[in-house]
């Protein structure tokens, strides 16, 4: 740990407990499946932590059990899937290619203080882009199973296009996200990953030191993610909220100063007062303190909190994408994200057809053409 990090006993922010307490009712209610909110949002060792300390009365006595049953259910999962993390670090040690990991444990003990406080369901690798086909072969080696399936022509498009590919143990059912970027082309821009690797930190994860993002890092990263995908989970706000709580050390004018050279300062700025608006210790003074109420960025929070946290976002719905939109402040960066949405390839687009290597500069242009079949089959439906 780095200094200026907060005792891990005071994990559960007071704002945080506070506002689980006074949205009780919302994140109890069942969904289309039956499960409470609260699940879904990935929040039940929070939940369970305002029960114990501030809220006793809170809930039932069956739905604390249950609480605790999943809080358990969480902690083991986590240790399966850290162990399974480990494993992945040393084959792809013994490969001599390089590996940092983020989200999953390292945040879990970076924002908590504990690994089982977070409710993760894969582990996330991230190597350089050249040791994306190298790092592939790890994980099939160990028994991963790449979903979707692709043929050596379609893999070799999609380390060049894409930025990541999930694998699936086939005994463990542990999941894996390989990545080779940080984000997707479409927001490639937002963050210089460059220098990441030279502001990687060491986080101990089960005894064992790994590499994972610098604090500035990985604060613009989780921005950047919760945006991507319209912060419909709480459990991102919470991370945020966490992380900056624990983590004294950012400087938030400089910070932002460098997310506004990459367009991404409002997208920071939202995720700023997103974790504020939880848990209003973690608000910073000054000018910084000041934009967070800016007209724009209110509107989008104000978004996250009447809409997407009561029903998550259809990310092939219009709204999702007018959302990402609307968090980029520039119209350059706006414009570029259109263009590369429309015409970068995705996973899918690579799965859904197997072309030969001289013909491998067709999925740039059919890519469009899925849009508007897909497009065209939801207006059917």
């Amino acid at each position: 740990m780095t200094s200026g990090v907060v005792p891990a006993s005071d994990w559960a922010l007071a704002g945080a407990v506070q506002w689980i307490g006074d949205h009780a009712e919302s994140l109890l209610a069942p969904d289309a499946n039956g499960h409470p909110a609260w699940r879904r949002h990935g929040i039940a060792p929070l939940f369970l932590e305002t029960v114990r300390t501030a809220r006793p009365t809170l809930v039932s006595a069956d739905v604390a059990t249950a609480l605790d049953a999943r809080c358990r259910e969480i902690a083991r999962e986590n240790l399966r899937r850290t162990g399974a993390l480990l494993e992945v670090l040393a084959a792809c040690a013994r490969a001599d290619v390089g590996v940092l990991t983020f989200k999953g444990p390292t945040l879990g003990v970076l924002a908590y203080g504990d690994l089982a406080r977070r409710d993760f369901a894969d582990i996330d690798i991230l190597v350089a882009a050249r040791d994306a086909v190298a790092a592939w072969d790890c994980l099939l080696a160990l028994g991963y199973v790449p979903r979707p399936s692709l043929t050596a022509a379609q893999r070799s498009v999609h380390t060049r296009a894409g930025h990541e590919h999930t694998f699936v143990h086939a005994v463990t059912r542990v999941a894996v996200e390989l990545h080779w970027a940080l984000l997707p082309r479409v927001l490639a821009t937002l963050m210089d990953e460059h220098p990441v690797w030279r502001r990687t930190r060491r986080c101990d994860i089960g005894g064992t030191r790994v590499l994972t993002l610098g604090v500035p890092d990985l604060v613009l990263f989780l921005a950047i993610h919760g945006a991507k995908h319209a912060w419909w989970r709480l459990a991102w706000i919470a991370d945020f909220a966490h992380l900056i709580a624990r983590e004294r050390s950012v400087d938030w004018g400089a910070l932002i100063a460098t997310a506004r050279d990459r367009g991404a300062d409002r997208i920071l700025l939202l995720a700023l007062a997103l974790a504020t608006d939880m848990a209003p210790e973690c608000r910073p003074e000054g000018a910084v303190r000041a934009r967070l109420a800016s007209r724009e960025v209110r509107r989008l929070a104000d978004v996250v909190w009447g809409h997407w946290l009561c029903q998550p976002p259809d990310p092939a719905r219009p709204e999702h994408r007018a959302f990402q939109l609307a968090a980029l402040a520039r119209f350059r960066d706006r414009a570029r994200y259109l263009a590369r949405w429309v015409s970068n390839p995705t996973t899918l687009d690579f799965a859904a057809l197997d072309l030969p290597p001289r013909a491998r500069g067709l999925y740039y242009a059919l890519r469009p053409l899925r849009l508007v079949r897909d497009r065209c089959r939801r207006r059917q439906h």
